[in-house]
């Protein structure tokens, strides 16, 4: 989860990976919370601190975001990769806040 501004969650941020794409996953949600929920062991882990901020008991299913955030790291600096990852994301990608 890079850092990007109006992050829903950014104590979930990694503040060293500044976002190079915002991905709008609202189509894969239900495929995503369906993933979360395999991991049964997580689940406490999952909702922990957003049912202590909510003053509740969340579910697994409200947790879960719809967008993630990711950094291109440049290996090769005569390839861009970043122009790579964002053809095969184009029809993901809803902010590129570089």
């Amino acid at each position: 989860s890079a850092v990007f501004p109006g992050h829903p969650r950014p104590r979930l941020a990694n503040v060293d990976d500044p976002a190079d794409f915002v991905l709008d996953v609202t189509p894969s949600l239900t495929a995503k919370t369906e993933a979360a929920l395999c991991h049964r062991t997580q689940h406490a882990l999952f909702v922990r601190r957003s049912s202590r901020e909510a003053g509740r008991q969340m579910t697994v299913p409200e947790v879960i975001m719809p967008v993630e955030s990711l950094h291109v790291s440049q290996f090769d600096p005569d390839r861009n990769h970043q122009a790579d990852l964002a053809a095969l994301l184009e029809p993901w990608v809803e902010i590129n806040p570089h």
